[in-house]
């Protein structure tokens, strides 16, 4: 059963791409494929909390992190790699295609993954893969089972809120050693939007 969410206010932008840094910096060791679905409207901060989530990791500093509206995924030069999809122009089984040829990377191969204890041996020190996907409500009902953690972005009185919860065993420990880091942004306030969170590079 998927855990209870947490919820986190954001009073700035800068707070987005503090709280994708401190998600990275926990997926950073993950075996395997970890999959992040994102969801909210347009301008509620998916590519800015992916930005800080790939910019943390070892290489991001050569990740030019955008949007992927139109070629659909960018790959950055990070490590672990963050695949980072844009759904917002497909639905039903073309989002299901795209999504399961990233997702079936060592599938199985890692602790927590879908196949059984001897597989998990197999994929521990083969290198990892963040897939992080927006605009995750397009995906079929039976994507959403994969081990995920999700992140659905929404307007606050204070910015805006995200809620994090987690589906499967892997994703409800990343959630367990991210809850700590979390307490930061605790004393977020504020009234109206987020100041400065214009970057058109955050169209999503």
């Amino acid at each position: 059963m998927p855990c209870v969410p947490t919820a986190v206010v954001l009073a700035e932008a800068s707070r987005t791409v503090r709280l994708g840094a401190v998600v990275g910096t926990v997926l950073k060791n993950a075996q395997g494929v970890t999959v992040v679905l994102l969801r909210g409207d347009l301008g509620s901060g998916k590519t800015t909390f992916i930005r800080g989530l790939a910019e943390n990791l070892p290489g991001g500093d050569e990740a030019e992190v955008a949007s992927p509206s139109f070629n659909l995924v960018n790959i950055y030069p990070t490590r672990p790699e963050v695949v980072h999809m844009d759904l917002y122009r497909l639905h039903g089984e073309e989002a299901r295609e795209l999504f399961e040829d990233s997702a079936e990377f060592l599938d199985g191969q890692a602790s927590g993954m879908t196949g059984g204890p001897g597989q998990a041996d197999t994929g521990r020190d083969r290198p990892g893969r963040i897939l992080a996907v927006e605009w995750a409500e397009h995906l079929p009902q039976d994507c959403l089972e994969r081990d995920h953690l999700a992140f659905f972005f929404r307007p606050s009185f204070a910015g805006r809120m995200v809620e994090i919860s987690a589906h499967g065993p892997t994703a409800e420990a990343l959630l367990s050693a991210l809850a700590p880091h979390l307490e930061i942004f605790s004393g977020d306030g504020g009234q109206g939007p987020p100041p400065g969170d214009t970057d058109p590079r955050d169209r999503a």
